[in-house]
C-alpha cells in the first residue's frame, strides 16, 4: 500500500509538541484521517502535526470541530482522540461530502508504545520500536521497520507488515488481504478468516489459524504449526524445521526441494507425493509415512477431507 503524501495545498490546523522521557505511550484514535506513525528528529519529544485537505481555508478548523479533535499529555503518555460526534443527518452528509482529507502526522522517539484505534481512514508507521497494538475496522494498514512487539486486528481492508524484528508478531484479520515479509520474531501469529494470507522469508516460529482464506507461505524458517479450515495452504522454501498443519475440507500442497531431508507424515483423501522425490517408507492412497533423503525434520500434513500433496519444487 503506498502511502499518501500530504497535499501542497492542505492546511496545517495542528502543530502540538509534547516533552517525554526516552519511552512514552501513545493513545490515537480518529475516525477517518490518514495517520502517520514515524522516528522524529528527538528522542524526548512528541510532535502532532494535523493537516486539512480538500476544503477552503476558512473551513479547515471546521473540520477540527466537527470531529471534536482533541490532544492532551498524563506524565508520559500523549493522547490523540476524537471524540464521538452526534450522529444527526446534518454529520453524515458532511462527512461524505467529496475531497476533504484529513492527515496525522506523528513525530515520535523511537522507543514508544502505542495503541492505534481507526475505524477508518489509513494506518502507516515506520522505523519505531515498542509494544505496538492497532486497531483497524475498514482501515487499510502499512507498517515498516518495526520492533519490539505488534498486534494487529483488521476488519476488510489489506495489511502489509515488512521488517518486522521482535518478540512477538500478531496479526488478526476478517475479510483482509495480509502480506507479512521479511520478519524476524520468536513467535509469529496469524488468525484470518476469509481475504489471502501470504507470508514471505519469515524467520521464527509460526502459527497459523484460518477459516475461508487462501494462504501461501514463502521461505520461512523455523517450526510451522496450522489449523485451517477450508482454506486452502500452500508452502514453497527450504525446509529447515518441524511443519505441523491440519486442514478440514481444503488441500495441503506443499514444495520439497530434492536434495533436502524429511521425516513425512502425509494423511489425504488422497496423498500425491512426486515420485521423484527420494522417499522410502509406507505409501498407500490416503496415507504415507517414511523419509525423504534420510530423514530430517518432522513433516505433517493431514487433510481431512481434502488432498495432500508432496511435489519435488525442482
Amino acid at each position: 500500500m503506498q502511502e499518501r503524501t500530504v497535499p501542497s495545498d492542505a492546511v496545517l490546523v495542528m502543530n502540538q509538541e509534547f516533552r517525554v522521557n526516552r519511552r512514552c505511550r501513545l493513545d490515537v484514535s480518529v475516525p477517518g484521517a490518514s495517520l502517520r506513525l514515524r522516528h522524529g528528529d528527538t528522542e524526548d519529544r512528541v510532535v502532532v502535526s494535523v493537516s486539512v485537505a480538500g476544503c477552503r481555508e476558512e473551513d479547515a478548523n471546521d473540520v477540527l470541530e466537527r470531529l471534536r479533535l482533541s490532544t492532551r499529555q498524563v506524565q508520559d503518555r500523549v493522547y490523540v482522540q476524537a471524540d464521538e460526534p452526534s450522529r444527526d443527518a446534518d454529520y453524515w452528509r458532511w462527512l461524505r461530502r467529496d475531497g476533504t482529507e484529513l492527515f496525522l502526522d506523528l513525530a515520535l522517539p523511537p522507543n514508544t508504545d502505542a495503541e492505534i484505534s481507526a475505524p477508518s481512514g489509513e494506518i502507516h508507521a515506520s522505523g519505531l520500536r515498542g509494544d505496538i497494538d492497532i486497531i483497524a475496522a475498514a482501515c487499510p494498514v502499512d507498517v515498516v521497520d518495526i520492533g519490539g512487539s505488534l498486534r494487529i486486528t483488521a476488519n476488510g481492508e489489506p495489511v502489509s507488515v515488512k521488517e518486522f524484528s521482535g518478540q512477538e508478531l500478531q496479526v488478526h484479520s476478517t475479510a483482509a488481504h495480509v502480506f507479512v515479509g521479511d520478519a524476524r520474531s520468536d513467535a509469529v501469529g496469524l488468525r484470518a478468516s476469509g481475504g489471502r494470507l501470504n507470508v514471505r522469508n519469515v524467520e521464527g516460529s509460526v502459527d497459523i489459524e484460518a477459516n475461508g482464506s487462501t494462504v501461501t507461505l514463502i521461505d520461512v524458517t523455523g517450526p510451522v504449526r496450522g489449523d485451517l479450515h477450508a482454506s486452502p495452504i500452500s508452502l514453497h522454501g527450504t525446509l529447515t524445521a518441524d511443519i505441523d498443519l491440519v486442514a478440514l475440507g481444503s488441500p495441503i500442497t506443499m514444495n520439497v526441494e530434492v536434495d533436502r531431508g524429511a521425516e513425512v507424515r502425509l494423511e489425504g483423501r488422497p496423498v500425491e507425493l512426486d515420485r521423484s522425490l527420494p522417499f522410502q517408507g509406507d505409501l498407500e492412497t490416503r496415507r504415507a509415512e517414511g523419509t525423504i533423503n534420510g530423514g530430517g525434520p518432522l513433516v505433517s500434513l493431514r487433510a481431512v477431507p481434502g488432498t495432500v500433496r508432496c511435489r519435488s519444487a525442482s
